[in-house]
């Protein structure tokens, strides 16, 4: 099992692409600044944490050469406020809005193919302080 620990959180998939219209009909879509922002992120995180990720790649090389099925848990780490309301309510707030964009990040910086990940679990843990971030276990 490997743990990605400090993963930055991805936008949910409706703060991922806005659409343009165009004049003469039509429409297109272009990446949202919370979108671009995450990616900046992940680049960053990725850089700080190349030999870990280097390590992670080698201990799940088994699994990848053998085409195993993968598991994958995400604890997403929010901070209570985000989670709960003042009267101790859930407030509506998806996570799992955020899995796709979070299973190709995940990918991206493992250098995988996130099409092994046949069992997905996301989890919202709420914190009382310290950046919101994501936990990440592979087995």
């Amino acid at each position: 099992m490997i743990t990605l620990q400090g993963f930055p959180i991805p936008p949910s998939d409706n703060e991922i692409k806005l659409p343009i219209y165009r004049r003469g009909g039509g429409m297109t879509f272009v990446d949202t600044n919370t979108y671009k922002k995450f990616r900046m992120d992940l680049q960053i995180w990725i850089i700080e944490n190349s030999r870990h990720l280097t390590t992670c790649r080698n201990e799940l090389r088994p699994l990848i050469d053998n085409h195993i099925p993968m598991k994958f848990e995400a604890l997403c780490h929010f901070h209570h406020a985000r989670v709960w309301t003042q009267k101790k309510h859930i407030k509506k707030f998806d996570v799992q809005n955020r899995t796709k964009a979070l299973c190709d990040a995940v990918a991206k910086a493992l250098q995988i193919d996130d099409s092994q990940f046949f069992e997905v679990m996301m989890k919202k843990v709420a914190i009382d302080s310290g950046p919101e971030s994501v936990t990440i276990k592979i087995w």
